[in-house]
């Protein structure tokens, strides 16, 4: 398959931490095979990267491939859906674009629109037993307006692939949508946000601390206030997690 950026790997959180050696190693293993020219090791070493340890960039690879038919893969436009999917869910904001842009290809006629409702179903059964995964297929407007956030917004974020394309925006500008399905988008894309906060906080609060900043966070008066506390813990966690994976690297 083609070179991926698995070097940088202890970079790249699982959640908002980062992996533990024995995952870190896994993904690592893709690059090594890639060098080595054995393309099925290759693939078996990305999938489980990006399946079992939902690492986004590993996602992107197979999502790609799976597009283009490309690396040993056949052409496979919902397995390249899943894989945008996963990535997407994890903030990835390349993967929010294009799977905007995939959605939209579907929407092109009856049958086409059956494909995808039919696929969303197989989705929402795999998304029973998979944590952190909603299986929900978002409004492609809903995508564009979580990739085109401004990259300070997204502290909180899975993925480090944060920084929205550029025609992230001028597609969003230019989309035709109703005021009313509009709305419908935006409190969409805020439901999202706060599920992603409410992981975050998971990671880093304990068990006595998360009920309060849930309640918080729900609560317009007190939101802005629980979201900088909880920066302040991510940003002193995610920094002491790196200082221990620094022998790794």
């Amino acid at each position: 398959m083609g070179g991926c950026c698995f070097a940088k790997i202890a970079l790249i959180p699982l959640v908002l931490l980062g992996m533990n050696s024995a995952v870190q190693a896994r993904c690592l293993l893709a690059d090594k095979y890639h060098k080595q020219g054995k393309t099925a090791q290759e693939y078996y070493a990305l999938n489980i990267c990006a399946v079992r340890y939902n690492d986004d960039e590993a996602q992107m690879k197979m999502a790609e491939s799976y597009m283009k038919g490309e690396n040993g893969l056949e052409k496979d436009e919902k397995q390249a859906l899943y894989m945008y999917q996963l990535a997407a869910e994890n903030g990835n904001a390349e993967a929010q674009v294009r799977l905007a842009e995939l959605l939209q290809s579907f929407d092109t006629s009856s049958d086409r629109r059956k494909e995808l409702k039919d696929y969303q179903t197989k989705l929402e059964k795999v998304s029973e037993e998979a944590g952190g995964f909603s299986g929900e297929i978002q409004h492609p407007y809903t995508l564009l307006l979580l990739a085109s956030e401004r990259l300070e917004n997204k502290w909180y974020y899975p993925s480090l692939n944060r920084s929205a394309p550029a025609r992230a925006s001028a597609l969003l500008s230019s989309y035709k949508i109703s005021p009313e399905k509009r709305q419908a988008a935006l409190k969409d894309a805020s439901k999202w946000k706060t599920r992603k906060l409410l992981e975050a906080a998971k990671e880093v609060l304990s068990a006595d601390e998360y009920p309060d900043f849930e309640r918080r966070l729900k609560n317009d008066s007190m939101r802005t206030q629980a979201m900088s506390e909880l920066k302040e813990r991510v940003m002193g966690y995610v920094d002491k997690n790196e200082k221990e994976r620094s022998n790794f690297r």
